[in-house]
C-alpha cells in the first residue's frame, strides 16, 4: 500500500482551519501526506514559516508535506478537497487536472450547492463528494488562520446507501480530531446550510448591515424570512427533503449569533471584491425559473446587488 496523498486546493478560513488541522496529525505520518495549493504571500509565509492556526486562546504552527502554487509539483492525489471561493471553482478546478488520476475523489467544501455539476463536467470520470462545514474562520493575515467561533463541524458523503468505501477519509479526519459526520443523505444537510447561507448573504450585502440589526428590524427581518421561505421552496422543488420548520429552525441559530455577525459576502461587497453573488442568489433565481417558481425578494435584491 502506498501513501495516502490528500490535496487542500484553497487555504483560506475553511482549508487552512481543516487542512491546518490534518497537517499536524499527519506530520510524522508516513501513511499520510498532506499538501496545500495556495498562492501569493500566504503561499510564500506557509513556506518559510508554516501555517500558524489560531483557535480561540491556542495557536500552533503546522508544516503540510508540499506548500505551493504549482499543481505539476503537487502531483497525483487520492483525495482532492475544494475550499476555494465558488467563483473560483471552474478555473481552480481545470488547473488541477495534475493532480487528478483515475482514482482520485474530489470533496467540495464551498458554500453554494453548484459546485457539484461544475467539477462532474471537469472531471467525469471522478467521484464527486459532497460536504459542508460550520465553522467561523479566516485568513487574519498572510500565513495565519483565525477560527475565532466555537463550532467546527464537517459534513461529507453522497446521495446513495453505499458509502462505505469513505470510511478511510472519515478516520483519517477523525484521528486528526476533526468533527465529522459521514452521511448516505449528504445534499438534505448541504441544503439545510444553503438556506442559511444564501439568505443570510443576500440579505447582509443588500442591507450592509451586521445580522443583529436585521433582526431587530421588523422590515428588514420580514425580508430575510421572505428570502429563508423562496430559497427553501426552490430546495423542495428540487426533491431536496427539508426540514417543514427550517424557517424557525434557521432564525433560532441566527438569533444565537454575535449582534455584529456579517457575512463573508457582504464583506466581499463592502471592499469592491469578487463575490459569491452568482453561486448563493442568482443560483436560487436560475433554479425556480428552471422550475416555474417564483422568487421575487430574491430577483429583488439581486437586481440591485448586481448593480453594485
Amino acid at each position: 500500500m502506498g501513501k495516502t496523498r490528500i490535496l487542500i486546493a484553497g487555504i483560506g478560513g475553511v482549508g487552512g482551519y481543516f487542512g491546518g488541522m490534518l497537517a499536524k496529525a499527519n506530520a510524522e505520518d508516513s501513511e499520510v501526506e498532506i499538501c496545500f495549493l495556495a498562492r501569493g504571500k500566504h503561499l510564500a509565509e506557509i513556506q518559510n514559516k508554516g501555517l500558524k492556526v489560531i483557535h480561540l486562546e491556542t495557536e500552533q504552527i503546522v508544516y503540510p508535506h508540499i506548500a505551493s502554487d504549482d499543481p505539476k509539483e503537487i502531483g497525483k492525489v487520492d483525495y482532492l478537497i475544494m475550499t476555494t471561493k465558488s467563483y473560483d471553482v471552474l478555473a481552480a478546478a481545470k488547473s488541477l487536472a495534475p493532480c487528478v488520476g483515475e482514482n482520485t475523489r474530489i470533496l467540495t467544501l464551498l458554500n453554494g450547492v453548484d459546485s457539484l455539476d461544475v467539477l462532474q463536467e471537469v472531471f467525469p470520470k471522478n467521484e464527486i463528494l459532497n460536504g459542508c462545514v460550520y465553522i467561523l474562520s479566516k485568513i487574519k493575515s498572510p500565513g495565519v488562520i483565525e477560527n475565532f467561533g466555537n463550532i467546527q463541524k464537517l459534513f461529507f458523503g453522497l446521495d446513495q446507501d453505499h458509502v462505505s468505501h469513505l470510511k478511510p477519509l472519515e478516520r483519517i479526519f477523525k484521528n486528526a480530531g476533526i468533527e465529522v459526520t459521514l452521511s448516505s443523505t449528504i445534499s438534505e444537510i448541504t441544503w439545510a446550510k444553503f438556506i442559511f447561507i444564501s439568505a443570510v448573504a443576500t440579505a447582509t450585502s443588500y442591507y450592509d448591515k451586521p445580522l443583529g440589526v436585521i433582526l431587530l428590524d421588523k422590515e428588514k427581518r420580514a425580508v430575510l424570512e421572505a428570502l429563508i421561505r423562496e430559497v427553501k421552496m426552490v430546495g423542495s422543488g428540487k426533491g431536496i427533503s427539508i426540514a417543514p420548520n427550517i424557517l424557525e429552525k434557521v432564525i433560532h441559530k441566527l438569533e444565537g449569533l454575535p449582534f455584529g455577525t456579517t457575512s463573508s459576502m457582504q464583506r466581499d461587497f463592502s471592499q469592491n471584491k469578487t463575490s459569491e453573488l452568482q453561486s448563493l442568489t442568482k443560483y436560487v433565481i436560475n433554479e425556480g425559473t428552471k422550475l416555474g417558481l417564483n422568487t421575487p425578494v430574491y430577483q429583488q435584491l439581486f437586481d440591485a446587488l448586481i448593480v453594485r
